[in-house]
């Protein structure tokens, strides 16, 4: 089985269809139909890194981490997400959000978190998280859960969303 899940705001999974439980035994899919679908590129066996860089100059990526499947962070940090109103706001940003659980990251992926200068993931943390740029950049580092209205206001206080956003005008 995979090791990360992709909650895309354009919906689709990575290596697999694990995801964090949501309040139950049963492992689920966030799913937030019907602004999104869901693509499974679970067979092309990408490594994070060249996802991250196909996301680079067209999305911005929500990369979450948990030491299991279970940790209440990670299982707090999605179900932030869930709604749809989030899902729309998300889209709106062109945001993906990638969920890693530490148990089930190859060690490629597991490599790059942990010496990429940008991520520098500590294994014995429960939970971090990164926000990047669409340039592909770390914008911000989490090390517990953000609010949805927090994150939209570090995604539009980016220079790039601030000239997206002007252009919309």
């Amino acid at each position: 089985m995979g090791a990360m899940t992709v909650f895309s705001y354009r919906l689709f999974v990575v290596s697999g269809l694990l995801a964090a439980p949501l309040l139950s035994d049963e492992l689920k899919l966030i799913n937030h139909q019907p602004t999104t679908a869901m693509e499974s590129i679970a067979n092309q066996k990408k490594s994070l890194k060249a996802i991250l860089e196909e996301k680079k100059n067209e999305r911005r990526v929500l990369l979450l981490y948990g030491r299991d499947d279970s940790q209440h962070f990670l299982i707090d940090q999605q179900e932030a997400l869930h709604p749809l109103d989030v899902a729309d706001q998300l889209a709106k940003r062109d945001m993906d959000v990638i969920v890693l659980v530490a148990s089930l990251l190859q060690e490629p992926d597991r490599w790059f978190l942990m010496h990429d200068e940008d991520f520098k993931l500590v294994l014995a943390e429960d939970f971090q998280g990164w926000l990047i740029g669409k340039d592909g950049g770390v914008k911000h580092t989490f090390k517990k859960p953000v609010s949805p209205e927090e994150l939209f206001k570090l995604v539009d206080s980016m220079p790039m969303r601030q000239q997206e956003m002007k252009k919309q005008d």
